[in-house]
């Protein structure tokens, strides 16, 4: 998941795909043929904002794994307000934790 719209590293594959087969031996499951697909996320609005954009994309995927399959409905670029939600909610949980 890259919000630049970045494929992903090889060697970034090959590690996801050996932790997905080590837990499924580790944990008694049956192993599964893992594969990449590109899925188009909405871009991030500005350089500097990454952390906050895949963090965004992921609770967006939590709140609904529908996205996956239809490329976040062809949402295209989150907005300034979106990603400040997603940086008061990282603030809030911080704070409770220090």
């Amino acid at each position: 998941m890259d919000p630049q719209g970045n494929s992903p590293a090889e060697d970034i594959k090959e590690l996801v795909i050996n932790g997905i087969n080590m837990f499924a031996t580790t944990s008694g499951k049956k192993r599964v043929h893992s594969e990449f697909k590109i899925v188009q996320v909405p871009k991030q609005p500005g350089s500097y904002e990454r952390g906050y954009c895949v963090m965004l994309c992921m609770r967006d995927i939590i709140v609904d794994p529908s996205l996956l399959l239809n490329n976040f409905n062809n949402k295209s670029i989150y907005t300034q307000a979106e990603m400040g939600e997603v940086r008061y909610e990282w603030m809030n949980y911080v704070r409770v934790l220090i």
